[in-house]
């Protein structure tokens, strides 16, 4: 994946899971879309506590990172972030489409259907970190199943912002040791 790519990625994660989003709540009679994004769910302490489990879990992540053995999860992020050498705008950016973008589909629209759980193991095999093939991967990959999970209960007691200020700073710091790596 180069850079252009990775930006159209951004963008359609950004605009086309919200519009995915949409048309999924468009249906359901529990979740409205404009009211999940209301401003006035807003909230300072909903935010910062997102923030801090979302550096709690790249804390937790980078340890893990650190103990596991070199294998196919090195190697990928070590390759990708030779591709990319993003600058920090761009690490900013990537994370924030991302963690938009995918909350509101996956937290916001999609566990309303399947409930918590379910939808974070989706999240985590969409993401392709699951690989029986690869011990060191699938390890991480579980550990991502609760971090997902966590961004699914920061979501049903806080409301979307928590999740998103949390996918937010989990990727802007995952990014940034890689960057510096």
């Amino acid at each position: 994946m180069n850079k252009t790519s990775l930006f159209h990625l951004s963008v359609f994660t950004l605009f086309g899971f919200s519009l995915i989003a949409y048309i999924l709540l468009f249906f359901n009679q529990q979740v409205d879309f404009w009211e999940l994004l209301s401003l006035q769910n807003l909230h300072f302490k909903a935010v910062s506590i997102g923030l801090g489990i979302g550096i709690l879990a790249a804390v937790l992540g980078l340890l893990l990172m650190k103990i596991l053995p070199e294998g196919n999860l090195s190697n990928m992020m070590d390759s990708m972030m030779r591709k990319l050498d993003p600058k920090w705008q761009h690490i900013f950016f990537y994370s924030f489409c991302a963690g938009v973008g995918e909350e509101i589909l996956f937290r916001g629209a999609i566990q309303s259907y399947i409930h918590l759980w379910p939808t974070a193991i989706i999240f985590v095999l969409i993401h392709g970190y699951l690989s029986l093939k690869d011990k060191t991967m699938f390890i991480y990959g579980v550990f991502l199943i609760f971090i997902s999970g966590s961004f699914g209960y920061l979501f049903k007691f806080l409301g979307i912002y928590a999740a998103i200020s949390a996918h937010f700073i989990y990727d802007v710091l995952m990014f940034a040791y890689m960057k510096k790596k």
